[in-house]
C-alpha cells in the first residue's frame, strides 16, 4: 500500500455469532495497539510497516490462535525495459 493511504485491518473470529464480552486484542509496529475487531490506520506510513498480530478472548479466559499480517507501506516501483536494440529486417549486421 502507498504511503498517506488508510490501512485496514481485518480479524475475523469462527464464532457466529461472536459472543458478548469477547475482546480483540491487535498489536503491532510503532506502538500500535487496538481493541478494535477491524481497525484501522489513517495517512499510514513506513513506521507503520511490520507484523501485526490479533487474538480474541472471551469472558471466561479462553483465548484464540494468535494470527499474523505483514503490512509492507511504501511507494509503488515503476520498472521499463524494451526490446532493444531493433534491426531492420531482423538483420543486424
Amino acid at each position: 500500500m502507498c504511503n498517506g493511504s488508510t490501512l485496514q485491518l481485518t480479524g475475523t473470529l469462527d464464532l457466529n455469532p461472536i459472543p458478548p464480552g469477547v475482546q480483540f486484542v491487535w498489536a503491532g509496529p510503532n506502538g500500535f495497539t487496538s481493541n478494535l475487531l477491524n481497525p484501522t490506520i489513517p495517512n499510514a506510513t513506513s513506521a507503520n510497516a511490520g507484523t501485526y498480530t490479533f487474538y480474541a478472548e472471551t469472558p471466561n479466559g479462553c483465548s484464540s490462535n494468535t494470527a499474523n499480517v505483514q503490512v509492507v507501506i511504501g511507494q509503488p516501483t515503476a520498472i521499463a525495459t524494451s526490446n532493444a536494440p531493433l534491426c531492420r529486417g531482423n538483420n543486424c549486421n
